[in-house]
Protein backbone atom coordinates (compact mmCIF):
# COMPACT_ATOMS: atom_id res chain seq x y z
CA UNK A 1 0.00 0.00 0.00
CA UNK A 2 0.83 3.53 -0.60
CA UNK A 3 2.09 5.13 2.74
CA UNK A 4 2.87 8.79 1.73
CA UNK A 5 3.18 10.63 -1.25
CA UNK A 6 5.53 13.65 -1.81
CA UNK A 7 5.31 16.29 -4.90
CA UNK A 8 7.49 18.89 -5.65
CA UNK A 9 7.01 21.02 -8.98
CA UNK A 10 4.83 19.47 -10.83
CA UNK A 11 2.47 21.51 -12.85
CA UNK A 12 0.05 22.77 -9.95
CA UNK A 13 2.20 21.60 -7.36
CA UNK A 14 4.80 23.71 -5.70
CA UNK A 15 4.95 21.41 -2.64
CA UNK A 16 2.68 18.66 -1.45
CA UNK A 17 2.90 15.77 1.25
CA UNK A 18 0.20 13.48 2.09
CA UNK A 19 -0.29 10.59 4.14
CA UNK A 20 -2.29 7.66 3.44
CA UNK A 21 -3.73 5.12 5.90
CA UNK A 22 -4.71 1.82 5.20
CA UNK A 23 -8.35 1.08 4.64
CA UNK A 24 -10.87 4.20 2.79
CA UNK A 25 -9.36 7.39 2.22
CA UNK A 26 -12.08 9.69 0.02
CA UNK A 27 -10.52 12.83 -1.63
CA UNK A 28 -12.93 15.53 -2.63
CA UNK A 29 -12.48 19.15 -4.11
CA UNK A 30 -14.19 21.47 -6.61
CA UNK A 31 -13.87 20.68 -10.37
CA UNK A 32 -10.63 21.94 -11.58
CA UNK A 33 -8.85 22.29 -8.14
CA UNK A 34 -6.21 19.77 -9.00
CA UNK A 35 -7.11 16.53 -8.04
CA UNK A 36 -6.22 14.61 -11.56
CA UNK A 37 -2.98 16.43 -10.77
CA UNK A 38 -2.34 14.63 -8.05
CA UNK A 39 -3.27 11.45 -10.17
CA UNK A 40 -0.66 12.33 -12.99
CA UNK A 41 2.16 12.10 -10.18
CA UNK A 42 0.67 9.31 -8.94
CA UNK A 43 1.47 8.08 -12.88
CA UNK A 44 4.78 9.09 -12.87
CA UNK A 45 6.15 7.09 -9.92
CA UNK A 46 4.56 4.22 -11.33
CA UNK A 47 5.99 4.40 -14.88
CA UNK A 48 3.80 6.88 -16.88
CA UNK A 49 5.61 9.42 -19.57
CA UNK A 50 6.29 12.85 -18.44
CA UNK A 51 8.04 15.55 -20.11
CA UNK A 52 9.57 19.11 -19.00
CA UNK A 53 5.46 20.55 -19.28
CA UNK A 54 4.78 19.05 -16.22
CA UNK A 55 7.14 21.46 -14.58
CA UNK A 56 5.46 24.29 -12.65
CA UNK A 57 8.77 25.88 -12.54
CA UNK A 58 11.05 25.65 -16.11
CA UNK A 59 14.09 26.01 -14.45
CA UNK A 60 13.82 23.52 -11.58
CA UNK A 61 13.72 19.55 -11.57
CA UNK A 62 10.43 18.17 -10.37
CA UNK A 63 10.89 15.00 -7.47
CA UNK A 64 7.97 13.50 -6.60
CA UNK A 65 8.62 9.99 -3.92
CA UNK A 66 6.39 7.45 -2.90
CA UNK A 67 6.45 5.59 0.23
CA UNK A 68 5.17 1.90 -0.11
CA UNK A 69 5.03 -0.75 2.16
CA UNK A 70 4.79 -3.79 0.02
CA UNK A 71 5.05 -6.84 3.09
CA UNK A 72 3.28 -9.86 1.92
CA UNK A 73 3.05 -8.85 -1.63
CA UNK A 74 5.20 -11.62 -2.74
CA UNK A 75 7.26 -8.97 -4.75
CA UNK A 76 10.67 -10.30 -4.23
CA UNK A 77 11.05 -12.69 -7.08
CA UNK A 78 10.56 -9.39 -8.68
CA UNK A 79 13.21 -7.66 -7.13
CA UNK A 80 15.82 -10.24 -7.71
CA UNK A 81 14.58 -10.33 -11.74
CA UNK A 82 16.08 -7.02 -11.28
CA UNK A 83 18.91 -7.49 -9.36
CA UNK A 84 17.42 -4.98 -6.90
CA UNK A 85 17.37 -5.44 -3.06
CA UNK A 86 13.86 -6.03 -1.65
CA UNK A 87 13.05 -4.13 1.73
CA UNK A 88 8.97 -4.28 2.93
CA UNK A 89 9.21 -0.53 3.46
CA UNK A 90 9.79 0.87 -0.69
CA UNK A 91 10.75 4.29 -1.55
CA UNK A 92 10.01 5.36 -5.54
CA UNK A 93 11.22 8.28 -7.11
CA UNK A 94 10.34 9.76 -10.15
CA UNK A 95 12.57 13.21 -11.30
CA UNK A 96 12.11 15.24 -14.16
CA UNK A 97 14.87 17.45 -15.25
CA UNK A 98 14.19 20.88 -16.60
CA UNK A 99 15.80 19.37 -19.81
CA UNK A 100 13.01 17.24 -20.38
CA UNK A 101 15.21 14.03 -19.37
CA UNK A 102 13.52 12.10 -16.27
CA UNK A 103 15.02 9.59 -13.82
CA UNK A 104 13.68 7.22 -11.72
CA UNK A 105 15.20 5.65 -8.73
CA UNK A 106 13.98 3.03 -6.37
CA UNK A 107 15.35 2.53 -2.89
CA UNK A 108 18.01 5.19 -3.95
CA UNK A 109 19.23 2.70 -6.72
CA UNK A 110 18.79 4.01 -10.51
CA UNK A 111 15.93 1.84 -12.25
CA UNK A 112 14.86 1.66 -15.98
CA UNK A 113 10.99 2.93 -16.36
CA UNK A 114 10.58 -0.44 -17.87
CA UNK A 115 11.18 -1.83 -14.15
CA UNK A 116 8.88 0.79 -12.46
CA UNK A 117 6.03 0.25 -14.86
CA UNK A 118 6.43 -3.48 -13.56
CA UNK A 119 6.91 -2.93 -10.17
CA UNK A 120 3.92 -0.14 -10.32
CA UNK A 121 1.04 -2.34 -11.86
CA UNK A 122 1.84 -4.51 -9.16
CA UNK A 123 1.27 -2.35 -6.45
CA UNK A 124 -1.49 0.43 -7.37
CA UNK A 125 -4.61 -0.31 -10.40
CA UNK A 126 -5.76 3.69 -11.48
CA UNK A 127 -9.35 3.68 -12.39
CA UNK A 128 -9.61 6.85 -14.02
CA UNK A 129 -12.72 8.39 -15.19
CA UNK A 130 -12.74 6.91 -18.83
CA UNK A 131 -11.82 3.31 -17.54
CA UNK A 132 -14.86 1.77 -17.98
CA UNK A 133 -14.34 2.50 -21.98
CA UNK A 134 -12.22 -1.06 -21.54
CA UNK A 135 -15.15 -3.02 -20.22
CA UNK A 136 -15.51 -4.02 -23.79
CA UNK A 137 -12.45 -4.88 -24.48
CA UNK A 138 -12.16 -8.91 -24.59
CA UNK A 139 -8.46 -8.98 -23.28
CA UNK A 140 -9.70 -6.75 -20.00
CA UNK A 141 -12.52 -9.07 -20.06
CA UNK A 142 -10.57 -11.97 -20.17
CA UNK A 143 -8.11 -10.72 -17.11
CA UNK A 144 -11.26 -10.41 -15.37
CA UNK A 145 -12.25 -14.11 -15.25
CA UNK A 146 -8.74 -15.34 -14.96
CA UNK A 147 -7.84 -12.89 -12.00
CA UNK A 148 -10.86 -14.01 -10.68
CA UNK A 149 -10.04 -18.02 -11.07
CA UNK A 150 -6.82 -16.94 -9.59
CA UNK A 151 -5.23 -18.40 -12.75
CA UNK A 152 -2.44 -16.02 -12.85
CA UNK A 153 0.21 -18.74 -11.93
CA UNK A 154 -1.10 -20.85 -14.40
CA UNK A 155 -1.00 -18.27 -17.41
CA UNK A 156 1.94 -17.02 -16.67
CA UNK A 157 3.22 -20.90 -17.22
CA UNK A 158 1.27 -20.68 -20.31
CA UNK A 159 2.94 -17.07 -21.69
CA UNK A 160 6.70 -18.75 -21.18
CA UNK A 161 5.37 -22.20 -23.05
CA UNK A 162 3.76 -20.02 -25.68
CA UNK A 163 6.60 -17.60 -26.45
CA UNK A 164 8.63 -20.68 -27.03
CA UNK A 165 6.21 -21.99 -28.89
CA UNK A 166 5.82 -19.14 -31.34
CA UNK A 167 9.62 -18.51 -31.49
CA UNK A 168 10.03 -22.54 -32.10
CA UNK A 169 7.37 -22.03 -35.10
CA UNK A 170 9.01 -18.73 -36.57
CA UNK A 171 12.27 -20.69 -36.83
CA UNK A 172 10.46 -23.47 -38.66
CA UNK A 173 8.88 -20.81 -41.14
CA UNK A 174 12.29 -19.23 -42.00
CA UNK A 175 13.85 -22.57 -42.36
CA UNK A 176 10.97 -23.35 -44.88
CA UNK A 177 11.46 -19.76 -47.18
CA UNK A 178 15.51 -20.50 -46.64
CA UNK A 179 14.86 -24.33 -48.02
CA UNK A 180 12.81 -22.89 -50.61
CA UNK A 181 15.41 -19.98 -51.91
CA UNK A 182 18.49 -22.58 -50.92
CA UNK A 183 16.96 -25.15 -53.78
CA UNK A 184 16.26 -22.64 -56.43
CA UNK A 185 19.82 -21.45 -55.80
CA UNK A 186 21.54 -25.17 -55.48
CA UNK A 187 21.69 -26.30 -59.17
CA UNK A 188 23.80 -23.03 -59.59
CA UNK A 189 26.22 -23.33 -56.81
CA UNK A 190 26.76 -27.04 -57.92
CA UNK A 191 27.25 -25.86 -61.40
CA UNK A 192 29.90 -23.36 -59.24
CA UNK A 193 32.09 -26.30 -57.15
CA UNK A 194 31.77 -28.57 -59.89
CA UNK A 195 33.53 -26.20 -62.25
CA UNK A 196 36.21 -25.39 -59.22
CA UNK A 197 36.48 -29.01 -58.34
CA UNK A 198 37.32 -29.69 -62.15
CA UNK A 199 40.27 -27.04 -62.26
CA UNK A 200 42.23 -28.83 -59.18
CA UNK A 201 43.58 -26.34 -57.83
CA UNK A 202 46.76 -26.28 -56.14
CA UNK A 203 47.81 -23.76 -52.75
CA UNK A 204 50.16 -21.22 -54.52
CA UNK A 205 49.85 -22.58 -58.02
CA UNK A 206 48.99 -18.96 -59.94
CA UNK A 207 52.30 -18.10 -58.57
CA UNK A 208 54.42 -20.67 -59.24
CA UNK A 209 53.00 -21.01 -62.79
CA UNK A 210 53.74 -16.96 -63.08
CA UNK A 211 56.99 -17.61 -62.18
CA UNK A 212 57.61 -21.06 -64.65
CA UNK A 213 55.56 -18.84 -67.61
CA UNK A 214 58.34 -16.42 -67.38
CA UNK A 215 61.03 -18.92 -67.54
CA UNK A 216 59.76 -20.64 -70.92
CA UNK A 217 59.17 -17.17 -72.41
CA UNK A 218 62.83 -15.95 -71.94
CA UNK A 219 64.02 -19.60 -72.31
CA UNK A 220 66.78 -18.40 -74.42
CA UNK A 221 67.91 -16.05 -73.06
CA UNK A 222 68.28 -17.82 -70.03
CA UNK A 223 70.93 -20.92 -71.76
CA UNK A 224 72.57 -17.66 -73.19
CA UNK A 225 73.07 -15.94 -70.15
CA UNK A 226 74.24 -19.76 -68.05
CA UNK A 227 76.24 -20.85 -71.42
CA UNK A 228 78.44 -17.64 -71.62
CA UNK A 229 78.81 -18.16 -67.89
CA UNK A 230 79.81 -21.52 -67.75
CA UNK A 231 82.64 -20.66 -70.56
CA UNK A 232 84.05 -17.75 -68.72
CA UNK A 233 84.28 -19.31 -65.05
CA UNK A 234 85.35 -23.05 -66.45
CA UNK A 235 85.19 -23.80 -70.33
CA UNK A 236 87.16 -21.30 -71.89
CA UNK A 237 90.88 -21.48 -72.95
CA UNK A 238 91.23 -18.24 -70.47
CA UNK A 239 88.58 -19.00 -67.90
CA UNK A 240 88.57 -17.62 -64.48
CA UNK A 241 88.83 -20.99 -62.57
CA UNK A 242 92.38 -21.63 -64.95
CA UNK A 243 93.58 -18.08 -64.13
CA UNK A 244 92.92 -18.85 -60.50
CA UNK A 245 95.03 -22.01 -60.50
CA UNK A 246 97.83 -20.79 -62.00
CA UNK A 247 97.44 -17.79 -59.57
CA UNK A 248 97.37 -19.88 -56.64
CA UNK A 249 100.97 -21.85 -58.03
CA UNK A 250 102.98 -18.88 -58.68
CA UNK A 251 101.96 -17.68 -55.17
CA UNK A 252 102.98 -20.70 -53.23
CA UNK A 253 106.72 -20.65 -54.12
CA UNK A 254 106.65 -17.36 -52.17
CA UNK A 255 105.06 -18.23 -49.51
CA UNK A 256 108.07 -20.21 -47.98
CA UNK A 257 110.44 -16.60 -48.04
CA UNK A 258 107.00 -14.31 -48.15
CA UNK A 259 104.91 -15.33 -45.29
CA UNK A 260 102.62 -12.39 -45.78
CA UNK A 261 101.32 -13.75 -48.76
CA UNK A 262 99.44 -16.83 -46.81
CA UNK A 263 96.37 -14.91 -45.97
CA UNK A 264 95.60 -13.40 -49.15
CA UNK A 265 96.74 -17.07 -50.69
CA UNK A 266 94.08 -18.90 -49.05
CA UNK A 267 91.30 -15.98 -50.04
CA UNK A 268 92.56 -16.85 -53.16
CA UNK A 269 91.95 -20.97 -52.76
CA UNK A 270 88.89 -20.08 -51.15
CA UNK A 271 87.44 -18.03 -54.32
CA UNK A 272 88.34 -20.77 -56.59
CA UNK A 273 86.65 -23.50 -54.72
CA UNK A 274 83.54 -21.35 -54.55
CA UNK A 275 84.02 -20.74 -58.78
CA UNK A 276 84.53 -23.93 -59.39
CA UNK A 277 81.51 -25.02 -57.72
CA UNK A 278 79.39 -22.28 -58.95
CA UNK A 279 80.81 -23.75 -62.57
CA UNK A 280 79.19 -26.88 -61.77
CA UNK A 281 75.80 -25.69 -60.52
CA UNK A 282 75.79 -23.82 -63.92
CA UNK A 283 76.19 -26.70 -65.68
CA UNK A 284 73.01 -28.48 -64.48
CA UNK A 285 71.43 -25.39 -64.84
CA UNK A 286 72.21 -24.85 -68.23
CA UNK A 287 71.11 -28.21 -68.80
CA UNK A 288 67.97 -28.12 -67.25
CA UNK A 289 66.66 -25.39 -69.22
CA UNK A 290 65.21 -25.60 -72.78
CA UNK A 291 62.38 -24.35 -74.99
CA UNK A 292 59.09 -25.95 -74.67
CA UNK A 293 56.16 -24.92 -76.62
CA UNK A 294 54.26 -27.60 -75.58
CA UNK A 295 54.77 -26.71 -71.98
CA UNK A 296 54.76 -22.68 -72.65
CA UNK A 297 51.01 -23.67 -74.11
CA UNK A 298 50.14 -25.56 -71.13
CA UNK A 299 51.12 -22.53 -68.50
CA UNK A 300 49.00 -20.26 -70.75
CA UNK A 301 46.09 -21.81 -70.63
CA UNK A 302 46.18 -22.81 -66.84
CA UNK A 303 46.73 -19.28 -66.48
CA UNK A 304 44.19 -18.01 -68.33
CA UNK A 305 41.64 -20.47 -66.77
CA UNK A 306 42.96 -19.57 -63.42
CA UNK A 307 42.45 -15.61 -64.16
CA UNK A 308 39.41 -16.32 -65.21
CA UNK A 309 37.81 -18.25 -62.34
CA UNK A 310 39.12 -15.29 -59.94
CA UNK A 311 37.55 -12.49 -62.13
CA UNK A 312 33.82 -14.61 -61.69
CA UNK A 313 34.48 -15.17 -57.90
CA UNK A 314 36.53 -11.50 -57.61
CA UNK A 315 39.15 -13.39 -56.01
CA UNK A 316 42.64 -13.30 -55.81
CA UNK A 317 44.72 -16.10 -56.06
CA UNK A 318 44.58 -19.89 -56.04
CA UNK A 319 44.11 -20.05 -52.30
CA UNK A 320 41.03 -18.10 -52.34
CA UNK A 321 39.18 -19.96 -55.01
CA UNK A 322 40.02 -23.05 -52.96
CA UNK A 323 38.52 -21.96 -49.89
CA UNK A 324 35.30 -20.79 -51.70
CA UNK A 325 34.93 -23.98 -53.37
CA UNK A 326 34.92 -25.33 -49.57
CA UNK A 327 32.53 -22.27 -49.07
CA UNK A 328 30.10 -24.09 -52.02
CA UNK A 329 30.95 -27.43 -50.71
CA UNK A 330 29.30 -26.50 -47.22
CA UNK A 331 26.35 -24.61 -48.75
CA UNK A 332 25.59 -27.27 -50.68
CA UNK A 333 26.01 -30.09 -47.65
CA UNK A 334 23.49 -27.50 -45.72
CA UNK A 335 20.97 -27.58 -48.37
CA UNK A 336 20.85 -31.24 -48.60
CA UNK A 337 20.38 -31.34 -44.83
CA UNK A 338 17.80 -28.32 -44.70
CA UNK A 339 15.04 -31.38 -45.11
CA UNK A 340 16.31 -33.16 -41.99
CA UNK A 341 16.58 -30.11 -40.15
CA UNK A 342 13.08 -28.64 -41.13
CA UNK A 343 11.81 -32.10 -40.14
CA UNK A 344 13.74 -31.99 -36.75
CA UNK A 345 11.71 -28.80 -36.33
CA UNK A 346 9.01 -29.63 -37.19
CA UNK A 347 9.32 -32.32 -34.28
CA UNK A 348 10.05 -29.17 -31.82
CA UNK A 349 6.83 -27.13 -32.83
CA UNK A 350 4.85 -29.95 -32.41
CA UNK A 351 6.24 -30.43 -29.23
CA UNK A 352 6.26 -26.90 -28.30
CA UNK A 353 2.27 -27.23 -29.39
CA UNK A 354 1.58 -29.63 -27.37
CA UNK A 355 2.77 -28.37 -24.00
CA UNK A 356 1.26 -25.06 -24.66
CA UNK A 357 -2.43 -26.97 -25.76
CA UNK A 358 -2.15 -28.53 -22.83
CA UNK A 359 -1.64 -25.38 -20.17
CA UNK A 360 -4.66 -23.51 -22.69
CA UNK A 361 -7.02 -26.50 -22.66
CA UNK A 362 -6.25 -26.00 -18.24
CA UNK A 363 -6.64 -22.72 -18.67
CA UNK A 364 -10.18 -22.85 -20.41
CA UNK A 365 -11.62 -25.69 -17.60
CA UNK A 366 -10.52 -22.98 -15.11
CA UNK A 367 -12.62 -20.19 -16.84
CA UNK A 368 -15.49 -22.37 -17.65
CA UNK A 369 -15.67 -23.70 -14.50
CA UNK A 370 -15.67 -20.33 -12.64
CA UNK A 371 -17.17 -18.12 -15.12
CA UNK A 372 -20.81 -19.04 -13.58
CA UNK A 373 -19.39 -17.78 -9.81
CA UNK A 374 -18.16 -14.66 -11.58
CA UNK A 375 -21.09 -13.79 -13.37
CA UNK A 376 -23.44 -14.43 -9.83
CA UNK A 377 -20.63 -12.56 -7.80
CA UNK A 378 -21.02 -9.63 -10.40
CA UNK A 379 -24.84 -9.76 -10.30
CA UNK A 380 -24.84 -9.87 -6.62
CA UNK A 381 -22.83 -6.47 -6.20
CA UNK A 382 -25.29 -5.39 -8.84
CA UNK A 383 -28.02 -6.21 -6.63
CA UNK A 384 -26.79 -4.14 -3.60
CA UNK A 385 -25.66 -1.17 -6.06
CA UNK A 386 -29.95 -1.37 -6.88
CA UNK A 387 -29.41 -2.79 -10.20
CA UNK A 388 -31.75 -5.87 -9.07
CA UNK A 389 -33.02 -6.73 -12.44
CA UNK A 390 -29.06 -6.98 -13.92
CA UNK A 391 -27.89 -9.73 -15.42
CA UNK A 392 -24.24 -10.31 -16.85
CA UNK A 393 -23.15 -13.40 -19.23
CA UNK A 394 -19.42 -14.36 -20.08
CA UNK A 395 -19.64 -16.60 -23.72
CA UNK A 396 -16.61 -18.52 -23.78
CA UNK A 397 -15.90 -19.96 -27.52
CA UNK A 398 -12.73 -21.69 -28.43
CA UNK A 399 -10.44 -20.52 -30.81
CA UNK A 400 -8.97 -22.47 -34.06
CA UNK A 401 -5.34 -21.12 -32.93
CA UNK A 402 -3.08 -20.15 -29.39
CA UNK A 403 -3.25 -16.95 -28.60
CA UNK A 404 -1.44 -14.97 -25.50
CA UNK A 405 -4.44 -15.55 -23.87
CA UNK A 406 -4.39 -19.38 -24.55
CA UNK A 407 -7.45 -21.35 -26.86
CA UNK A 408 -10.55 -18.95 -25.44
CA UNK A 409 -12.21 -15.94 -26.27
CA UNK A 410 -14.66 -14.52 -24.35
CA UNK A 411 -17.63 -11.67 -24.45
CA UNK A 412 -18.72 -10.78 -21.40
CA UNK A 413 -23.00 -8.97 -22.47
CA UNK A 414 -24.79 -6.76 -19.68
CA UNK A 415 -28.01 -6.46 -19.01
CA UNK A 416 -29.58 -3.46 -16.71
CA UNK A 417 -33.68 -4.27 -17.11
CA UNK A 418 -35.41 -7.18 -16.72
CA UNK A 419 -37.07 -9.06 -19.61
CA UNK A 420 -33.78 -7.46 -21.84
CA UNK A 421 -31.18 -9.96 -23.06
CA UNK A 422 -27.72 -9.34 -22.44
CA UNK A 423 -25.92 -8.12 -25.08
CA UNK A 424 -22.36 -6.55 -25.61
CA UNK A 425 -22.01 -4.50 -23.23
CA UNK A 426 -21.17 -0.72 -25.77
CA UNK A 427 -24.46 -1.72 -26.95
CA UNK A 428 -26.49 -1.20 -24.15
CA UNK A 429 -25.06 0.29 -21.14
CA UNK A 430 -24.97 3.76 -20.32
CA UNK A 431 -22.54 5.83 -17.89
CA UNK A 432 -24.01 4.98 -14.61
CA UNK A 433 -24.28 1.61 -15.52
CA UNK A 434 -21.06 1.12 -16.83
CA UNK A 435 -19.59 2.88 -13.68
CA UNK A 436 -21.93 0.40 -10.91
CA UNK A 437 -20.26 -2.54 -13.14
CA UNK A 438 -17.17 -1.77 -13.22
CA UNK A 439 -17.22 -1.43 -9.76
CA UNK A 440 -18.95 -4.69 -9.22
CA UNK A 441 -16.16 -5.99 -11.06
CA UNK A 442 -13.44 -4.41 -9.61
CA UNK A 443 -15.08 -4.97 -6.22
CA UNK A 444 -15.33 -8.88 -6.48
CA UNK A 445 -11.86 -8.88 -7.73
CA UNK A 446 -10.92 -7.50 -4.48
CA UNK A 447 -11.37 -10.61 -2.21
CA UNK A 448 -8.42 -11.93 -4.62
CA UNK A 449 -5.86 -9.47 -2.89
CA UNK A 450 -4.54 -8.95 -6.57
CA UNK A 451 -3.36 -5.65 -5.65
CA UNK A 452 -2.56 -3.71 -2.49
CA UNK A 453 -4.09 -0.76 -3.81
CA UNK A 454 -6.80 1.05 -6.31
CA UNK A 455 -7.56 4.40 -7.08
CA UNK A 456 -10.99 5.39 -8.45
CA UNK A 457 -11.51 8.65 -10.08
CA UNK A 458 -14.82 9.56 -9.69
CA UNK A 459 -16.32 5.99 -10.08
CA UNK A 460 -19.51 7.27 -9.00
CA UNK A 461 -20.06 9.15 -12.60
CA UNK A 462 -23.65 8.88 -13.39
CA UNK A 463 -24.84 7.60 -9.82
CA UNK A 464 -26.70 9.64 -7.01
CA UNK A 465 -28.91 9.16 -4.16
CA UNK A 466 -29.44 5.96 -2.26
CA UNK A 467 -27.01 4.31 -5.27
CA UNK A 468 -24.35 6.56 -4.19
CA UNK A 469 -24.63 5.28 -0.50
CA UNK A 470 -24.44 1.54 -1.72
CA UNK A 471 -21.19 2.64 -3.32
CA UNK A 472 -20.07 3.82 -0.89
CA UNK A 473 -20.94 0.92 1.29
CA UNK A 474 -19.25 -1.18 -1.66
CA UNK A 475 -15.90 0.78 -1.36
CA UNK A 476 -16.02 0.16 1.91
CA UNK A 477 -16.39 -3.48 2.18
CA UNK A 478 -12.98 -3.20 0.01
CA UNK A 479 -11.38 -1.53 2.02
CA UNK A 480 -10.96 -4.04 4.38
CA UNK A 481 -9.64 -6.41 1.68
CA UNK A 482 -7.29 -3.76 0.35
CA UNK A 483 -6.39 0.25 0.77
CA UNK A 484 -8.96 2.19 -1.59
CA UNK A 485 -8.74 5.87 -2.40
CA UNK A 486 -11.67 7.39 -3.86
CA UNK A 487 -11.83 10.72 -5.56
CA UNK A 488 -15.36 11.46 -5.26
CA UNK A 489 -18.14 14.28 -5.98
CA UNK A 490 -20.65 12.59 -4.03
CA UNK A 491 -21.33 13.46 0.09
CA UNK A 492 -22.43 9.71 0.69
CA UNK A 493 -19.20 8.26 -0.58
CA UNK A 494 -16.84 11.07 0.91
CA UNK A 495 -18.55 10.37 4.14
CA UNK A 496 -17.76 6.56 4.29
CA UNK A 497 -14.00 7.66 4.46
CA UNK A 498 -11.78 6.38 7.37
CA UNK A 499 -10.04 9.46 6.09
CA UNK A 500 -10.85 12.56 4.25
CA UNK A 501 -8.54 14.50 2.04
CA UNK A 502 -9.51 17.69 0.39
CA UNK A 503 -7.98 19.12 -2.43
CA UNK A 504 -8.06 22.62 -2.95
CA UNK A 505 -6.62 25.93 -5.31
CA UNK A 506 -5.01 28.78 -4.12
CA UNK A 507 -3.07 31.73 -5.70
CA UNK A 508 0.24 32.66 -4.97
CA UNK A 509 2.74 35.41 -6.95
CA UNK A 510 0.00 35.35 -9.15
CA UNK A 511 -0.03 32.00 -9.95
CA UNK A 512 -3.05 29.33 -9.63
CA UNK A 513 -1.45 26.93 -7.29
CA UNK A 514 -2.94 23.18 -5.85
CA UNK A 515 -2.63 21.22 -2.55
CA UNK A 516 -4.17 19.13 -0.23
CA UNK A 517 -5.19 19.12 3.48
CA UNK A 518 -6.31 16.43 5.43
CA UNK A 519 -9.84 17.01 7.35
CA UNK A 520 -10.37 16.74 10.95
CA UNK A 521 -14.04 15.77 12.30
CA UNK A 522 -15.38 19.40 11.72
CA UNK A 523 -13.42 20.20 9.03
CA UNK A 524 -14.42 16.82 7.29
CA UNK A 525 -18.76 17.84 8.58
CA UNK A 526 -18.39 20.93 7.27
CA UNK A 527 -16.78 19.42 3.69
CA UNK A 528 -19.78 17.39 3.47
CA UNK A 529 -22.46 19.81 3.95
CA UNK A 530 -20.77 22.02 1.11
CA UNK A 531 -21.00 19.56 -1.06
CA UNK A 532 -24.79 18.74 0.29
CA UNK A 533 -26.39 22.65 0.11
CA UNK A 534 -23.20 23.99 -1.49
CA UNK A 535 -22.85 26.17 2.20
CA UNK A 536 -20.57 24.54 4.79
CA UNK A 537 -22.66 26.02 7.86
CA UNK A 538 -26.21 25.09 6.28
CA UNK A 539 -27.80 23.92 9.58
CA UNK A 540 -29.60 20.94 7.82
CA UNK A 541 -26.95 20.19 6.00
CA UNK A 542 -24.62 19.76 9.03
CA UNK A 543 -27.06 17.44 10.52
CA UNK A 544 -26.96 15.23 7.34
CA UNK A 545 -23.47 15.09 7.06
CA UNK A 546 -22.85 14.21 10.93
CA UNK A 547 -25.12 11.59 9.74
CA UNK A 548 -23.35 10.20 6.66
CA UNK A 549 -20.63 10.10 8.19
CA UNK A 550 -21.75 7.96 11.73
CA UNK A 551 -23.82 6.13 9.36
Amino acid sequence: MIVHLSVKNYVLIESLEIDFCSGLTTITGETGAGKSVMLGAVGLILGERADKNALLDKDRKCIIEGTFNIKGYNMKSLFNSYDLDHDDQTFIRREILPSGKSRAFINDTPVKLKFLKDIGDRLINIHSQHETLILNRPDFQMTVIDDYAGNQNLLARYKVVFSEYIKSKSSLEELKVHNKRAKADADYYQFLFEELDNANLKPNEKEELEKELKQLTHAEDIREALYYASENLSESESNAVDILKGTIDKLNHITDFYPDIKPLHERIESSRIELEDIATELDKLKEEVYYEPDRLEYVNERLNMIYGLEQKHNADGTDELIDIKAELGQKLEKINSLDTEIENQQLQVNEKYSNAKHLADELHQKRVNVIPKAEQAIEDVLDKLNMKEASVKADLTINDSLSEKGIDKINIKFSANKGLKPDSINKIASGGELSRLMLAIKSILTHKNILPTIIFDEIDSGVSGNTAVKVGEILSQMSRKMQVIAITHLPQIAAKGKEHLKVFKYEKNGRSQTDIQQLNQQERTEEIALMISGKPNHKEALKTAHQLING
